[in-house]
């Protein structure tokens, strides 16, 4: 995925019409599950999400660690 200024404004602009729906919160948490599934590990999640504690950062990603888990296992069973 490619940030460009153009798409990042856009998508300033969206979140500011959504403002009224959204929370800080859930965006901050997308946040760190869309950079866990682009392969940042945790504390570059955490220098761009602003989280204290590993555990919160590991907590939010734990579901994408699974995935990645999953799918290494099925390609060594396809191999073997």
């Amino acid at each position: 995925m490619t940030v460009t200024l153009e798409s990042y404004s856009l998508t300033r602009e969206v979140i500011k019409n959504l403002s009224n729906e959204l929370h800080f919160h859930g965006l901050r948490k997308s946040a760190a599950v869309a950079l866990a599934e682009a392969g940042c590990t945790e504390r570059q999640i955490m220098s761009i999400t602003g989280h204290k504690s590993v555990a919160m950062v590991s907590h939010y990603t734990k579901k994408v660690d699974q995935k990645k888990q999953e799918k290494q296992a099925i390609i060594k069973l396809s191999q073997a």
